[in-house]
Parts: C-alpha cells; sequence; structure tokens
C-alpha cells in the first residue's frame, strides 16, 4: 500500500477542479410561509444568502449573509442543515448548502440590505407551486415548496440560455 506524503496530497489536490460554494437560508414564520427576497441583480426572488468567503463554513456563510441581508442574527445551535444543491450553469459548477431555522419567526423585524435586495415577501407552499403571484422562485424555493426532503440535489442549466436562468 503507498502512504501519500504531504505534499503529494497538495500536488494531487491542486491538480483539481476548483468550485464556489454558497449558502442559503430557509426562514418560516408560524403560518408555515418562507421568508424570499428579490434581488437586485436577478430576475427571480431567492433565499437570504450568498458565496463562501476565505475561510468560511457554509453555516458561517448563512449566518453573516442573513445578518448582512436582513439584519437577523441567528444561532447557529439554532440552525439545521437540509440539503446540497449540486449546480451547473452558464457560468460554472458550484455547490449551494441549503440551512434551515429550526423554530418559526414571530413578529420579526426585517431590515433590508439596500445595496443587495430590493424587497423581501412571505409566501405559502401554494403560492409557489401554483405561480399565482406571477413571481419566478429560486430552485432551492421549489423544492421547499414541493416538500423535497432529499439532501442532495443536481440542477443543471446548461442548455438555458443565460437571461432565462433562474
Amino acid at each position: 500500500m503507498h502512504t501519500f506524503t504531504e505534499e503529494e496530497t497538495k500536488q494531487f489536490l491542486a491538480r483539481l477542479e476548483r468550485r464556489a460554494s454558497g449558502a442559503n437560508m430557509l426562514i418560516e414564520d408560524e403560518q408555515g410561509r418562507l421568508l424570499t427576497v428579490k434581488m437586485n441583480y436577478e430576475s427571480h426572488w431567492g433565499l437570504p444568502g450568498g458565496w463562501v468567503e476565505g475561510d468560511e463554513t457554509p453555516l458561517q456563510t448563512a449566518l453573516r449573509e442573513t445578518r448582512e441581508e436582513l439584519q437577523l442574527d441567528l444561532s447557529p445551535d439554532t440552525i439545521q442543515f437540509v440539503r446540497l444543491i449540486d449546480m451547473r450553469y452558464h457560468l460554472g459548477h458550484i455547490y449551494i448548502s441549503i440551512f434551515r431555522l429550526m423554530e418559526p419567526v414571530t413578529n420579526v423585524q426585517i431590515s433590508l440590505q439596500e445595496n443587495e435586495l430590493e424587497e423581501y415577501g412571505w409566501v405559502t407552499k401554494e403560492q409557489v407551486l401554483s405561480g399565482e403571484d406571477g413571481r419566478a422562485y429560486s430552485y432551492a424555493i421549489n423544492l421547499w415548496a414541493a416538500d423535497d426532503s432529499s439532501a442532495y440535489n443536481e440542477l443543471d442549466q446548461t442548455t438555458i440560455p443565460s437571461s432565462d436562468q433562474s
């Protein structure tokens, strides 16, 4: 059996493809509605979240982004991992970790990060699935609405024109 040296391991890891990763947060209220946000740089509604920076873990990213975007300071002890989305799209191949606040929020005060977010809204699963509100929602929100409990999902949007990405 060959044992790899530290240098061999570093060389091997350096040859592997690097993938960006992000993290999002599912936050529900006592009525079972989901908090969604409309980013000013996207055509669809999504979840609070963003890109992993530096040495952050995905959980740290989800907490930081929720604090920055909504002024909600959540404790890591109240958060659980829900799923990993392995997504290929016109800009590359990324991983998105989805976390969930374990308890519903009540009377929450939200203050939007105006340089990134236009507005927020609470939606029901029925609204998302029916399309009755005329909004496009992210893949993660559609999985939530469909009660998809799988921990891993793949999404290949490489065949969709870049203007239609959601």
